[in-house]
C-alpha cells in the first residue's frame, strides 16, 4: 500500500490533516454544537454554491472519470468501478442495517426558529451516519489523484472533494462525524482499489491486459 500512497502524498496528508482538524472540532464541541455553530455561517451565495456543489457527488464525476478511464487502460477502469462500487455498497450497507436508527440534522433541528435552511432542498431525517454523498467524492477524488500522480492535481482533488462534502453539512443533511466516516470508507476502498489493480501479484502477472484501453483512439 506504500505505493499507493507515494502515487500522491500530498492528497493523502490534506486528507489526514482534515481528518485531525475535524475530528478536534467534533472533541471540542460535541457534533451537534458543532452543527448549530457552523449553521450560523450562511448567505444567500453560499445557499445557491452548495445546492448546487452537492449535486457533484450525484453521478457527474464519477460519469466523467468513467469517460475518461475507457481510453486510458482497463487498470484504470477496472480500479474506478472497484473503488466506488465497493465504498458505495459498504456505505449503504452501514447506512441500511447497523446506523439505520441515526436522525439527521434535519430531524433532531426541524423544530428550532432560528436554524438556516436552504431552499429547495428536501430534508432526509434518518441514515445519517456515514455520508453517501462524502463516501463518493472522495473515493473519486481518491482516484484523480491516483491517476495524476501528480501532487498539485492532489491538492485541487481533495478541497474539491471538501468542499462537496461540507455542502452536506451546510445543507443540514449531516453532521461532521458522518463525513469523517464517509471519507474514510471512499479513500479506504479507493486506495485498495488502485493496489489491486495496478501494484498486486494477479496485476503483474495481467499487466499487458489491464495496459490496454477498452476503446482504442484511431
Amino acid at each position: 500500500m506504500l505505493h499507493v500512497f507515494s502515487r500522491n502524498k500530498a492528497f493523502y496528508i490534506l486528507w489526514m490533516l482534515a481528518l485531525c482538524g475535524a475530528s478536534i472540532l467534533v472533541y471540542m464541541h460535541s457534533n451537534h454544537g458543532l452543527q448549530v455553530i457552523l449553521n450560523g455561517y450562511n448567505n444567500p451565495f453560499f445557499d445557491v454554491l452548495f445546492y448546487y456543489l452537492t449535486k457533484l457527488a450525484e453521478g457527474i464525476l464519477i460519469t466523467m472519470l468513467l469517460v475518461y478511464t475507457l481510453f486510458k487502460s482497463r487498470a484504470h477502469l477496472f480500479s474506478l468501478i472497484g473503488g466506488w462500487s465497493l465504498a458505495a455498497l459498504f456505505t449503504q450497507l452501514l447506512k441500511k442495517t447497523l446506523f439505520s436508527h441515526v436522525p439527521r440534522p434535519g430531524k433532531i433541528f426541524q423544530l428550532d426558529p432560528n436554524w438556516h435552511w436552504v431552499e429547495g432542498v428536501t430534508i432526509h431525517n434518518s441514515a445519517s451516519f456515514p455520508s453517501g454523498h462524502t463516501t463518493d467524492v472522495f473515493a473519486v477524488m481518491t482516484l484523480v489523484a491516483l491517476y495524476s500522480k501528480n501532487n498539485l492535481v492532489g491538492t485541487m482533488a481533495f478541497f474539491m472533494a471538501a468542499i462537496v462534502a461540507y455542502s452536506r453539512i451546510y445543507l443540514s443533511q449531516h453532521f461532521m462525524l458522518d463525513l469523517i466516516a464517509g471519507s474514510s470508507v471512499g479513500v479506504f476502498f479507493a486506495s485498495l482499489s488502485v493496489f489491486f489493480f495496478f501494484y498486486s501479484a494477479w496485476a503483474n502477472n495481467r499487466s499487458d491486459l489491464l495496459s490496454k484501453p477498452l476503446i482504442k483512439l484511431k
